[in-house]
């Protein structure tokens, strides 16, 4: 999952990625950001949560799952390699 994460980051510059580690230490933050399963994806705009994903294959291996995201949040950048599998 890191790896994919940290292409994704690079590829997208003018989004900002989160990552946040659930071990013991931060379950208060994660219970608190209603965050259950791992891995949990939440797309925000306007600090409010526009598209809430849980689960790994569907989020990152789908170039359809980035250009929701990016057509919920009102971009009109269009995806042109489809190859985030």
């Amino acid at each position: 999952m890191a790896p994919k994460f940290q292409e994704l980051s690079q590829k997208y510059l003018d989004v900002v990625f989160l990552k946040l580690d659930c071990n013991q230490e931060n379950k208060p933050l994660a219970k608190e950001l209603g965050i259950k399963v791992v891995p949990t994806f939440k797309i925000l705009k306007d600090s409010k949560v526009a598209i809430w994903q849980i689960g790994a294959v569907r989020a990152v291996n789908e170039p359809s799952f980035v250009e929701k995201c990016m057509f919920k949040l009102g971009s009109s950048r269009k995806i042109k390699n489809s190859s985030l599998a």
